[in-house]
């Protein structure tokens, strides 16, 4: 059952034949097809909200590299578009990934200014098509997409730039950007998502994401703690990983923060398995181990997969790191990836499995 619900598109499913049963036992029920009209409805409005960052990111130069909505996940890899299915909770409400190409930064605002654009305004059109469809053929349910679409469209348009920033949060975030941040955190995600592997990423951007990190909360930036993990660690250096993750764990615990409290809790319990004496290291790793999303799929299970072998269910732990290694199959080469691929192979190593 939990391997049903932890995949969103086998629990619609469970959930569409569920709600198929019940209508059929109670014929008065909710209109069971209507809602999953409506839902359809949804689920493509999604998509061509993303489908507009994409094309416009594409437009502007940018690289594609996987757009998920719902329970689809399409993906370019081996230089190939390829549609399968989406394992994560977390992409389920829509998300385009582009990146910057490798030495692409000229006119990097006015680019990723029109990647954030393109979302809202292919809502703003398809609430304009279906509301001129609705007034021509007074169909009801066009009325509902444009409403759906509408929605959307304030949703992520309006400026919300604190917390996780909607598309317009992060165009007043990226034109507002007087310190650079925004653009160093562009190419931080453009380094992390290129060929090189980690030890080999621009040396001046590492200096640059380290003097940041002196002067800010690690929780307000994330994505540079990250970028910075992957780098210590594919050089082999534990004690400045050690250094970024410590304050972190151990820190007190932030209720809008929880999730990538939660993240860095995964690397920790990781860094601690392959590099320390684990006898006495259960208890903690359980413990921390409670304040990782389910949502954030790969990091759970990579975590799960540690805890199981501890408590000497040696087979489980294998079947996880398996299962996580079919995920990174999909992967395009990417510098991040590299080492991902070598610490399942370091775990592996650690298990003797």
């Amino acid at each position: 059952m939990r391997k049903i619900i932890d995949r969103p598109g086998l629990f619609l499913l469970m959930i569409f034949f569920i709600s198929l049963l019940i209508s059929n036992i109670f014929p008065s029920s909710a209109p069971v097809f209507d809602l999953w009209i409506l839902f359809l409805g949804l689920l493509i409005s999604i998509f061509w909200h993303e489908l507009g960052h994409t094309i416009f990111g594409v437009s502007a130069g940018l690289r594609f590299h996987f757009l998920a909505f719902g329970p689809f996940f399409i993906e370019k890899a081996q230089g190939k578009v390829k549609i399968r299915e989406n394992k994560h909770w977390m992409y389920f409400g829509g998300v385009s990934f582009l990146t910057p190409a490798p030495h692409g930064f000229s006119k990097i605002k006015a680019k990723w200014g029109l990647y954030l654009f393109g979302g809202p305004f292919f809502s703003l059109i398809a609430f304009f098509g279906f509301f001129m469809i609705w007034k021509t053929a007074e169909n009801d349910r066009m009325l509902w997409y444009a409403i759906l679409n509408m929605a959307i469209f304030i949703a992520t348009s309006f400026p919300i730039p604190k917390g996780e920033a909607n598309d317009g949060g992060n165009l007043f975030l990226l034109f507002r950007d007087k310190d650079q941040t925004y653009l160093l955190k562009i190419q931080v995600l453009s380094e992390m998502f290129g060929s090189k592997r980690p030890m080999d990423w621009d040396k001046g951007l590492i200096e640059q994401c380290k003097e940041i990190m002196k002067e800010k909360n690690a929780l307000e930036n994330p994505m540079i703690n990250t970028f910075l993990f992957y780098h210590y660690f594919d050089a082999g250096k534990m004690e400045q990983i050690l250094s970024i993750l410590e304050p972190i764990v151990h820190g007190p615990p932030l209720r809008d923060k929880k999730w990538i409290k939660g993240s860095f809790n995964s690397l920790y319990i990781l860094c601690k398995f392959l590099y320390e004496n684990n006898e006495d290291s259960l208890e903690e790793f359980e413990k921390l181990f409670k304040e990782i999303p389910r949502f954030d799929s790969y990091a759970y299970h990579r975590s799960l997969a540690i805890i199981k072998f501890l408590k000497g269910d040696v087979e489980g732990a294998k079947n996880l790191i398996s299962q996580l290694e079919r995920e990174l199959d999909h992967t395009d080469g990417q510098g991040m990836y590299h080492t991902e691929k070598e610490i399942l192979q370091k775990l592996r190593g650690k298990m003797l499995i």
